[in-house]
């Protein structure tokens, strides 16, 4: 069976804003140095389902996205999911405006979702930027956080929207994007 899954995302904008450019660039630098290489659309995600029920989804989304405005968030170090494919990624710090959306898309998407993660629910959600997730011998994951462990990946960057990302099997996309405070074309 393909293993699939489906997103309620927002994109890193590494085009336009510089600060999350090149902390993207940093970072996908050392993975690169290991053989590895970083999701093809920087982000994080507010929630994840295997599947959802598009069309209401797309509705859903674009009513947040219109009435949600830009916002910053901190990206303030490194850290590992363990586990037998261990993940690194640069943590987000909560604030009280992506709590704010995080709180609206569970509400208002809940239900649109089929076998949503519990890992997103508000109590267990850690917003973060996944930066090598692929197979991890303990040699290359110890590598990596060495190296990054020494730089400060403090910085701040701009959030302007929602967007829907998919992977099914080796295939990953976005199916589409909304950006904060616009109607849809």
């Amino acid at each position: 069976m393909t293993k699939q899954a489906f997103g309620i995302v927002s994109l890193l904008d590494v085009i336009n804003d510089k600060s999350a450019r090149l902390i993207w660039k940093r970072a996908c630098d050392i993975v690169g140095k290991h053989g590895l290489t970083s999701p093809q659309y920087p982000h994080f995600s507010w929630q994840v389902a295997v599947n959802y029920q598009i069309e209401n989804i797309q509705d859903a989304l674009t009513k947040i996205s219109i009435s949600s405005q830009p916002f910053k968030i901190s990206i303030s170090g490194v850290g590992i999911f363990p586990g037998l494919q261990p993940i690194i990624y640069l943590t987000i710090v909560r604030n009280e405006t992506l709590n704010q959306i995080h709180q609206k898309i569970w509400v208002t998407c809940n239900e649109y979702g089929i076998e949503l993660s519990p890992y997103y629910t508000s109590e267990r959600w850690i917003p973060h930027i996944t930066i090598a997730y692929n197979p991890l011998s303990p040699i290359v994951l110890s590598s990596i956080i060495e190296e990054m462990a020494f730089e400060n990946w403090e910085s701040e960057v701009v959030i302007n929207n929602l967007a829907i990302a998919y992977q099914i099997g080796d295939e990953a996309g976005v199916a589409q994007e909304l950006l904060f405070g616009k109607e849809v074309q």
